[in-house]
């Protein structure tokens, strides 16, 4: 089954109350977990790539977007602990 097929499907969680993906969850290494205001449960797969599989241009292009998502007031509130760091003028 493709990741790209959508379907639906109806589990009943066991006793513990807990349901098996198996198949669905193939090549998968973690899961995010959201429930939203309506109850809903979503499920994000993530797989993740161990760093010396990736090539210098996709680990190059992972930082560059990661660094892009870090705001300066994310990064002083990171490392801020109330005594003067020399970062202020962030």
């Amino acid at each position: 089954m493709g990741m790209a097929e959508k379907f639906e499907m109806t589990l009943k969680p066991d006793s513990k109350g807990r349901i098996t993906l198996g198949r669905l969850l193939n090549g998968v290494s973690s899961v995010r977990v959201t429930v939203d205001s309506e109850n809903r449960i979503i499920l994000i797969p993530f797989k993740e790539i161990p760093l010396g599989e990736l090539t210098v241009s996709e680990a190059d292009s992972i930082l560059k977007n990661m660094l892009s998502k870090i705001t300066d007031d994310t990064l002083h509130s990171e490392v801020s602990t109330g005594e003067k760091t020399g970062n202020e003028e962030w």
